[in-house]
């Protein structure tokens, strides 16, 4: 199995020499099972290259979860090929955890004058299914939904393969509880000992009280949730527009020096467009 991440910019699409490292592509990932079926998490614009790709490789049967429905998630579905291709076949899944209709909201940003063909319109065949709060398994991979304190609910996901275990928490605010949300220690304690925490971590400490209640965490407030997890390595994502490549180095840097004065000896480090994970040994997966 193998995780690729089509975007992780947080927000609204960015470009330029500035973002090469990190990329500028709205939240995406792709998990790929060991019969290569393809799993996708969310629809930000990353989800477009993904689906040239899938279409190349001769794919035409998918299933898409959303942690939720603002912008930065969805934008990239009216461009993902596979819509329209009638080939395909989509399931979409939503999960208890949302306040609003997964269909409705896809079908209210493919409409004039917003977009020239609607979701009727489009070839491929789409199936909306809800996730029961103890989960899904595809193809020996489970995904078990976790709430996300977040202005308007959502779900992050637990995914397990065989002995690894993944914890994907975008737009999770550790700071306040959300709604529907967990506290920080219900969070640690739903994620405990995993191998992987992939979470939100948007801003830097300094900024936390300007932004409070807007859905997203700070990296002492991730730090914080990795060791009360007791995870072996925490990945950074959801990174803020306007921050550079050299200011997501800095914040790495920073929660590094902060996990190293917990005598802590948990992995550290910011997600990348295109970074790819393989499920295939012992300890942490390898990123290639």
């Amino acid at each position: 199995m193998f995780i690729k991440v089509w975007g992780c910019r947080g927000s609204v699409p960015v470009s330029g020499k500035d973002y090469n490292k990190y990329g500028g592509d709205t939240t995406c990932i792709e998990i790929r099972t060991p019969n290569d079926k393809a799993i996708i998490i969310d629809a930000g614009n990353g989800i477009r290259r993904l689906g040239a790709e899938l279409l190349e490789s001769g794919i035409y049967e998918f299933d898409l979860f959303f942690t939720h429905l603002h912008w930065d998630h969805i934008l990239g579905f009216p461009f993902f090929r596979p819509i329209y291709c009638d080939k395909c076949a989509v399931n979409i899944y939503k999960t208890h955890f949302m306040q609003t209709s997964v269909e409705e909201s896809l079908q209210s940003i493919m409409v004039n004058p917003n977009f020239p063909i609607t979701l009727d319109e489009a070839a491929g065949q789409i199936t909306y299914k809800t996730i029961e709060k103890s989960g899904i398994e595809i193809d020996g991979v489970s995904l078990e939904p976790i709430p996300l304190s977040h202005p308007n609910g959502g779900a992050g996901f637990l995914i397990t393969y065989k002995d690894y275990r993944i914890a994907f928490l975008t737009d999770n605010e550790l700071g306040m509880t959300h709604p529907g949300g967990l506290t920080l220690d219900q969070c640690a304690e739903r994620i405990k000992g995993v191998d992987l925490l992939l979470h939100d971590t948007e801003y830097k400490d300094d900024e936390y009280s300007k932004v409070k209640g807007w859905g997203h965490s700070t990296i002492s407030q991730s730090i914080e949730l990795a060791i009360k997890a007791d995870v072996k390595g925490i990945g950074f994502l959801h990174h803020n527009q306007d921050r550079v490549d050299d200011a997501v180095d800095l914040m790495v840097e920073e929660a590094r020096a902060l996990m190293n004065k917990s005598g802590k000896s948990i992995k550290v480090f910011a997600v990348y467009q295109d970074m790819f994970l393989s499920f295939s040994g012992d300890g942490l997966p390898r990123i290639i």
